[in-house]
């Protein structure tokens, strides 16, 4: 596909999308499917040869929404609708087209900056105190996760890893008390199993994907997976495995701080590197979205809406 077919089936794909919106009451809310339906409409393997977009496009409405549930229906009433609006689908597109991986300030400048800009404005829209604010001097910092858990888990991780490094501080006693001899000898017993039994199975000494002893298992208090990405150390560090002494400081960044030569760039003294703030390494343009969303629509609309909604409880 080159930009001219990409200007024409684009044009395509909105018209499809605005005609979806339009027509969303004629649809069933639930579709009528059941479990594996898509391997009657999908083959069982991909095409060797380019197909024709016209052949793709009418393959939608078989394969994607007879099989798509409408959260957005008037008559659906199972969860709370998705957050969606037609701005935030252009900022979609254009998030796409970017193709970037913001996961240093360097990789996206305007990824980072305009997330802090955005954040900053949401801050004064729900009216949380300044220093919750990028621009503000102090420590407050903003930062768009991936889906509420993930924000939950690091607001947690980060509680835990204050709460240690206090403990640490206050009573030099009592982790020496807990971290006994009869500890590490538990420890050492399990691996010593562990590589006993490997060795049975491979002379290498180490463990195999398959190796799965529940006896070990039971005794194991982490275990690693056998597959390897980008943000290993991290997982490491969830795990509970300790990597590196706790540095001074309050912000949540210093605990999540993997920092690689590849990553580094000439500005990260004075540059924000959202990667330190979560866990995965890489991120899209998420802060499109509320720029064009708040641009368009404005607070004033969003804030009528609510009140709408609001009064019809």
């Amino acid at each position: 596909m080159n930009s001219d077919e990409f200007r024409t089936y684009g044009k395509e794909m909105v018209d499809f999308v605005a005609d979806f919106w339009r027509d969303l009451r004629q649809r069933q809310p639930l579709p009528d499917v059941k479990p594996g339906y898509i391997s009657e409409v999908v083959p069982a393997h991909p095409p060797s040869q380019p197909e024709e977009w016209a052949t793709i496009f009418k393959d939608l409405e078989t394969v994607v929404m007879k099989g798509n549930t409408y959260w957005h229906h008037p008559h659906f009433f199972a969860y709370f609708p998705t957050a969606c609006s037609y701005p935030a689908i252009m900022a979609d597109i254009l998030s796409g087209g970017l193709a970037g991986i913001g996961f240093t300030w360097n990789s996206g400048p305007a990824m980072t900056e305009l997330e802090m800009a955005t954040l900053d404005w949401l801050v004064e829209v729900l009216g949380l105190p300044e220093h919750f604010k990028n621009s503000h001097p102090g420590t407050g910092c903003g930062i768009i996760q991936n889906t509420a858990s993930d924000a939950t888990m690091i607001a947690i991780l980060t509680a835990r890893a204050r709460a240690v490094e206090a403990v640490k501080s206050e009573s030099n006693t009592l982790l020496s008390w807990m971290a006994n001899s009869e500890l590490g000898k538990t420890v050492k017993n399990v691996l010593a199993r562990v590589r006993q039994s490997s060795t049975t199975e491979d002379d290498s000494g180490i463990i195999t994907p398959y190796f799965h002893d529940p006896v070990v298992f039971e005794k194991l208090i982490a275990y690693c997976s056998d597959q390897a990405h980008s943000s290993v150390d991290k997982d490491v560090m969830l795990c509970g495995v300790k990597m590196r002494k706790f540095k001074d400081g309050v912000t949540a960044t210093k605990y999540f701080n993997v920092d690689p030569v590849y990553l580094k760039h000439e500005h990260q003294a004075v540059a924000s590197d959202y990667r330190h703030l979560q866990v995965a390494l890489g991120r899209r343009f998420r802060a499109l979205k509320i720029w064009f969303v708040l641009r368009r629509l404005g607070v004033g609309f969003i804030q009528k809406a609510l009140r709408m909604v609001s009064s019809d409880l």
